[in-house]
């Protein structure tokens, strides 16, 4: 009996331990099943959605902007450039001259230089055409910029490109003064002003220009210097890349000859660089302002090519020519623009933009119109003479921009 009795005490006591550590194990102090410890703040790279680069993103997102821009710009013409080589009749002023020496030669109806006889060809003359009448007017085009705003700045970046336009102007024989007048190319005679060295144009005579440009930039906007001021003035720097080519295609036929001559030039230049200017503004709810002066330190890496095709002889041989070239090439850019703000998300603007961009190669102006000693013997001698100008670019934007908010 006694036996018994302390066995079953024994048991009992022994079961009690064992589900008392049973429970404790499992649950825990206090009720869990491990003991609690404290997270650090930072738990590793997208550990969830609050961490503080996923803030960061939200927040841009949120703050970030669109706008859309239709462009009606115009670009620097051509101008009163002629299509040949200077004559030896006619005072030099400046790339061609401008005014006749009293002679036998003179000035047609269309202001054109006209050269000497023709010889054979029945007491023609010949007149030098020009590109006065080419222009760039009112190009159409498309903008693009995506902005996102951070607590120290705003990052913004913006596409932008005109329709390439392309300008044709045709020149017929006239008879203004009795006589037949063909249109002629002109040469200097082995590096000599002449005015006999020649290509009459009997039939047709063409000279077509292009030009096209679009470009890209990204700035970084930092906060305005005087918070709180009506008018806030913001610095700003970036990038800035432009191209911009142009060409020349001078083409017709000789029906006295059987000649289809041609010259063709081309000019690719493609300037970029580091940026910097100043954003100001002034801004209420229902409309604001806005300037923003800019100026790239630049440099211009151009490519240049001329050739030539039948210009003396149908058997002529065809020449090509390039050369490849890096120049200094400021640009400053202005842009002045207003915006109704139509609701807290979306605003419609217009704005005036002026570009002036240094140095750039123009093809119509790079032709070196030269001609061998004998032109029906010897290769051509037409070649390069890069000539670097200012170019300008100035229009009208119209546009909405929409706001994430």
């Amino acid at each position: 009996m006694t036996r018994w009795f302390i066995t079953t005490l024994v048991l009992t006591c022994l079961g009690t331990w064992s589900h008392a550590c049973l429970a404790q194990d499992y649950f825990g102090p206090e009720g869990y099943s491990v003991p609690p410890e404290l997270l650090p703040t930072d738990r590793g790279f997208l550990y969830d959605t609050n961490s503080e680069l996923d803030l960061n993103i939200r927040e841009g997102v949120e703050n970030s902007y669109w706008r859309l821009e239709y462009l009606n710009w115009s670009l620097t013409e051509p101008g009163d450039v002629f299509l040949g080589a200077p004559l030896a009749s006619f005072e030099r002023q400046g790339n061609f001259p401008p005014t006749a020496i009293q002679g036998p030669n003179g000035l047609n109806s269309n202001a054109f230089p006209v050269v000497t006889g023709l010889g054979t060809r029945g007491g023609a003359f010949g007149f030098v055409p020009s590109l006065a009448d080419a222009n760039f007017d009112n190009q159409n085009g498309i903008k693009g910029t995506f902005g996102v705003n951070f607590e120290p700045f705003t990052f913004e970046g913006s596409v932008w490109a005109l329709d390439q336009e392309t300008q044709t102007l045709n020149f017929a024989p006239n008879f203004t003064f009795g006589a037949p007048y063909f249109p002629v190319i002109t040469y200097l005679r082995e590096g000599a002003l002449s005015d006999s060295r020649m290509t009459p144009f009997e039939g047709n005579y063409t000279a077509s220009v292009q030009a096209n440009l679009w470009g890209a930039d990204t700035n970084f906007l930092l906060r305005p210097l005087q918070p709180g001021n009506p008018i806030s003035v913001r610095p700003l720097f970036g990038l800035k890349y432009i191209r911009y080519t142009n060409s020349l295609t001078i083409s017709g036929f000789d029906a006295i000859e059987n000649l289809n001559p041609t010259i063709s030039s081309r000019a690719e230049n493609n300037t970029f660089g580091p940026q910097a200017g100043l954003r100001f503004a002034y801004d209420t709810k229902y409309f604001s302002l806005a300037a923003d002066p800019k100026v790239t330190f630049g440099i211009n890496r151009h490519i240049d090519r001329v050739s030539t095709a039948q210009l003396f002889s149908p058997t002529e041989e065809p020449t090509s020519q390039q050369e490849e070239k890096t120049d200094f090439s400021p640009v400053f850019d202005l842009g002045v623009s207003g915006r109704i703000h139509m609701s807290a998300n979306l605003s419609a603007f217009v704005s005036y933009n002026l570009m002036i961009i240094g140095r750039q190669s123009t093809s119509w102006e790079n032709v070196y119109y030269n001609s061998p000693q004998d032109p029906l013997a010897d290769p051509a001698a037409v070649g390069i003479s890069v000539n670097k100008n200012i170019m300008m670019a100035h229009g009208i934007t119209v546009g909405a921009e929409f706001r994430f908010r």
